[in-house]
């Protein structure tokens, strides 16, 4: 399987930002595109994207969002926006020619693949979702402020014990102040109580890949520092957004995949999305969390996309 992308592209998006696209697989094939988790988890060389998709059969699209990997300025927050980041999507397709495409997206990927289906549903042949996060107000919550604390209390008080007590009532506050902070050791020593903490909820099993993202700092600074900008932003949706508008989904063939005991993005999440989805197939999976390098998860994803192929 080649690991080497066949084309590679620099695109100017606005005044500020360019975005980074690589393509995979055979430039004859049905176009995919990918997105990322995160926000600001971009594809690492060798990571498990490329390995969901038949590289014969299917042109692959990766690219890193805004602020992100190879992407310029690097952790750039202005002009960093869900909405902006929808229309980089849009700019991607067209760029590229494209008049439809598949569209995979997991966790904050997952976010940002509805969120492009619903503004531009007519351009998605295909929609696969893989533990979609809704950035609703329990959501942040959940993940941040509660909820998974009380599965791993032990991880939850590392998480929380770097942050003085008297801010532990808004913890995103808190870590957005030490993540956007002038001091370099201040900034990389949060982000790695940030990124430790996904990790500890993220997955039934750790994967050894995973943790050592933990000593890539430019890699860990990008993960937190955009995630923690969306989050604190609730990723400028507005309340239930992508429940209400999944009506506009409607006629878009495609697949939600969820891991039952998924800590960072709760079941409740992917099941209010296909109900709201007419069309839809949910796989909820009994043994398996949120990582996407999980087995169930992996393979319950590698067959939806092998059934979106025409």
């Amino acid at each position: 399987m080649p690991d080497k992308p066949f084309k590679e592209h620099r695109l100017r998006v606005s005044n500020l930002h360019t975005v980074y696209v690589a393509e995979y697989g055979n430039p004859e094939g049905q176009p995919v595109l990918f997105c990322h988790r995160g926000p600001g988890a971009y594809p690492v060389e060798n990571g498990p994207e490329i390995t969901f998709f038949d590289l014969k059969k299917w042109r692959l699209i990766l690219f890193h969002q805004r602020g992100s990997g190879q992407s310029t300025p690097t952790l750039e927050l202005k002009e960093n926006t869900l909405p902006d980041l929808v229309e980089d999507i849009e700019h991607i397709r067209q760029t590229l020619k494209l008049p439809k495409w598949t569209v995979v997206g997991c966790g904050w990927g997952g976010t940002l693949a509805l969120a492009y289906a619903q503004a531009w549903p007519d351009r998605v042949h295909h929609l696969i979702l893989q533990g979609p996060l809704l950035c609703r107000r329990e959501d942040i919550r959940w993940i941040w402020q509660g909820g998974a604390s009380e599965i791993f209390p032990d991880a939850y008080h590392d998480f929380t014990d770097y942050i003085s007590a008297e801010e532990h009532n808004n913890l995103l506050l808190a870590y957005h102040r030490r993540l956007t902070s002038a001091d370099e050791t201040i900034r990389l020593g949060a982000a790695r109580r940030w990124i430790k903490w996904i990790l500890d909820i993220g997955a039934l099993e750790k994967n050894p890949a995973n943790q050592k993202l933990l000593d890539n700092p430019d890699y860990v600074l990008c993960y937190s520092c955009l995630s923690c900008h969306y989050y604190i932003n609730k990723a400028f949706l507005t309340e239930n957004q992508l429940v209400n508008n999944s009506h506009r989904l409607k006629g878009i063939p495609g697949t939600i995949v969820q891991g039952r005991y998924d800590l960072v993005t709760p079941t409740e999440g992917a099941y209010a999305i296909h109900k709201a989805w007419l069309g839809s197939q949910l796989t909820i999976l009994p043994n398996a969390g949120h990582c996407y390098t999980e087995k169930p998860i992996l393979t319950a994803l590698q067959n939806a996309i092998t059934q979106a192929l025409k």
